[in-house]
């Protein structure tokens, strides 16, 4: 039952098994920790990735939203610049400031990854019309389905309000929006015939169909949600 060769040294057959049996747990120990350290490391680049994936995002965001409040900013500016400035013209520096304000908010929202349901969605688009006042506009919303929308959604869905009724110089509108699967559409009733999709400056992922009738114009605006939530 004796002498085995290990270091010079001789144990008994049963040490000696003892001793491969250890031997063999620290190499597939050895082994684990190897891949664990493996699967630490990748755990960590795909981390790495993801964040500088939604770094990205937020600077997309933030630069697209500041290109639109320039423009706000530079047609309010323009605006006071001008030798006789009227009361219609504060009043629309007064809207230009009310939706720049607004849209900010939206963008901090959106980067928060915020949702908006329908209540939410319909007080806001409320509160816009009644913002634009000046404009003697009255109107109302109806969301017509429950949902839940991001932060994007939600302001392009402000974009075209705020649009319709400072180019259509209506002095009703009607809006529908509804949601099916991953498309929010926005569909809007004016009370004029005359043709203003040409006049509305909106994203390009916005899809816009005009019909002009009688005595108003229809406009539908579809949206592709493609982060559906």
């Amino acid at each position: 039952d004796y002498l085995k060769p290990i270091n010079s040294k001789y144990v008994k057959i049963a040490e000696y098994d003892c001793y491969l049996r250890i031997t063999r747990k620290r190499f597939i120990c050895r082994k684990c920790n190897k891949r664990i350290i493996e699967d630490i490391a990748i755990v960590n680049k795909g981390k790495s990735i993801t964040n500088a994936l939604e770094i990205k995002i937020r600077k997309d965001i933030i630069s697209k939203v500041e290109k639109k409040l320039d423009e706000k900013r530079l047609e309010a500016k323009n605006i006071l610049m001008k030798d006789d400035v009227s009361r219609e013209d504060l009043e629309k520096v007064k809207r230009l400031i009310i939706f720049s304000k607004k849209k900010s908010m939206l963008v901090i929202s959106e980067m928060n990854n915020e949702v908006y349901n329908e209540e939410s969605i319909k007080t806001l688009l409320n509160e816009l019309i009644v913002s634009m006042s000046s404009l003697n506009i009255e109107g109302l919303v109806v969301v017509k389905n429950k949902m839940n929308i991001r932060g994007s959604i939600m302001s392009y869905l402000y974009d075209i309000v705020y649009e319709l009724i400072e180019n259509s110089k209506s002095k009703t509108i009607m809006i529908y929006v509804a949601s099916d699967n991953n498309i929010v559409k926005l569909k809007a009733l004016l009370g004029t015939n005359k043709k203003i999709k040409d006049k509305l400056k909106l994203d390009l992922n916005i899809k816009i169909k005009e019909n002009v009738y009688d005595t108003d114009t229809e406009l539908v605006f579809t949206i592709k949600d493609s982060d559906k939530l």
